[in-house]
């Protein structure tokens, strides 16, 4: 069994231990619509780990767009339903007094978006690997946006704003090493740290959202 295949299964099972955990704490009992969306996109993942062993197992090209890459971005996507459906609204009414938060959250996107592009061009990627950065890259730079705005607006009544930036820290640190994963090759020692870090994120996400909402409701 080779390091990469040792990786993804580290990864595939730290996202089912967090499932499994948020669905217990989150799914038993009614709970905010926020948690549970969170809890499904760690499923996402869980999901997208289990693809990518069937897709090495059979010895496919894992620097393509695969089925396992669309599910992957449907992580992103539960992200910004959460955030836009459960929380963006508390912390930016869209007053002339919080635009700079949404400017900056919105350039570093876009110069992500700007290196990416260049990056692809310098390396010559081949057109299913452009195809991946200039469709699917976006959702999860959308996604970074909200995470970016609410790391740095300022709290609002109640301090939601303040106890869940933690939380908003571990989900940026997801998109980079989402984009890495998706920049470097496979099996490179790039996709090795990108993996990991993701395997961190699996492991501390759940915990410490969990910890937020309990700092939030004392």
């Amino acid at each position: 069994m080779n390091s990469q295949i040792i990786l993804e299964i580290l990864y595939t099972v730290a996202a089912l231990i967090a499932t499994l955990i948020g669905m217990y704490k989150y799914f038993r009992k009614k709970s905010p619509l926020f948690l549970q969306m969170v809890v499904c996109m760690m499923g996402c993942r869980f999901f997208n780990g289990l693809l990518d062993l069937l897709l090495v197992y059979s010895k496919m090209n894992m620097d393509t767009f695969t089925v396992s890459s669309l599910v992957q971005l449907a992580q992103f996507l539960f992200l910004i339903c959460a955030n836009i459906g459960a929380l963006d609204h508390l912390c930016d009414d869209g007053s002339k007094s919080n635009r700079k938060y949404r400017i900056i959250a919105a350039l570093i996107p876009l110069l992500i978006y700007g290196v990416l592009i260049w990056y692809t061009i310098y390396d010559e990627f081949n057109a299913a690997e452009t195809l991946l950065l200039l469709i699917a890259v976006p959702v999860p730079l959308y996604s970074l946006y909200y995470h970016i705005k609410h790391l740095i607006i300022p709290d609002v009544e109640g301090g939601i704003i303040r106890t869940i930036r933690p939380f908003n820290a571990v989900c940026i640190l997801n998109c980079v090493a989402f984009f890495a994963e998706y920049t470097f090759k496979y099996g490179s020692i790039y996709w090795y740290v990108a993996v990991s870090i993701e395997v961190f994120v699996s492991i501390a996400i759940i915990p410490v959202l969990t910890h937020g909402i309990k700092k939030w409701s004392a």
